[in-house]
């Protein structure tokens, strides 16, 4: 077994332990200092948080103050997934505009351009003053 391989497997493993250690606690959730015990998710277990979430997992975090923050597992029942297809969106009437919208007219304030704005003033050069005298 190559050492990357081991690596692998050792990232697979601290992840699982992770997510049952979050599907036990329930609704009591656990803190990264729960998280990060050696026999559960070991120094990188908030990385192991990261990558459930990229894989699909919903875990949600709050700071409870200093460095501890709580990490709970939402139930994949508790999410909405909507699926449609393109002809599904298609056949959907877009809905009408508010009149508002197509009688816009821009307030008084507002300065309306027909050309793009010169500026008239010259820009102010930079000045750079020397000392004249012995240096010591």
């Amino acid at each position: 077994m190559t050492a990357v391989s081991q690596e692998i497997a050792r990232r697979d493993g601290a992840k699982a332990r992770v997510l049952e250690a979050l599907q036990r606690a329930g609704l009591n959730g656990c803190t990264n200092v729960d998280l990060c015990r050696p026999e559960v998710g070991g120094m990188r277990a908030v990385g192991r948080v990261h990558e459930l979430r990229h894989e699909g997992h919903t875990i949600t975090k709050q700071h409870e103050g200093g460095g501890i923050y709580r990490y709970w597992l939402r139930p994949a029942s508790s999410c909405i997934t909507y699926v449609t297809t393109a002809a599904a969106v298609a056949q959907r009437p877009l809905p009408p505009l508010p009149d508002a919208a197509i009688r816009f007219t821009p307030p008084p304030t507002m300065p309306v351009y027909t050309t793009a704005p010169t500026r008239t003033a010259a820009r102010p050069t930079r000045t750079t003053s020397t000392v004249q005298g012995e240096l010591f």
